[in-house]
């Protein structure tokens, strides 16, 4: 692969095969991963408490409903 320096950028490099734009500061890159991870586990919390939430409601429900019953 071929790069070129991206004008005004000394971290970013264009692959000219693909012409995409690539960022060569593994720092950053590193950083980015770990944003990424924290997000997809912010997701999956978040979704657990949806389920949570709604086991809650139905075993509420079924309460209500044998309250109502007796």
């Amino acid at each position: 692969m071929k790069y070129l320096k991206v004008e005004n950028s000394h971290d970013l490099v264009r692959d000219t095969t693909t012409n995409a734009i690539l960022n060569t500061d593994s720092l950053k890159i590193n950083e980015a991963k770990v944003r990424k991870e924290k997000r997809r586990q912010e997701k999956e919390e978040f979704e657990q408490l949806k389920d949570d939430v709604n086991n809650i409601k139905s075993m509420l429900n079924q309460i209500m409903d044998k309250l109502d019953g007796s």
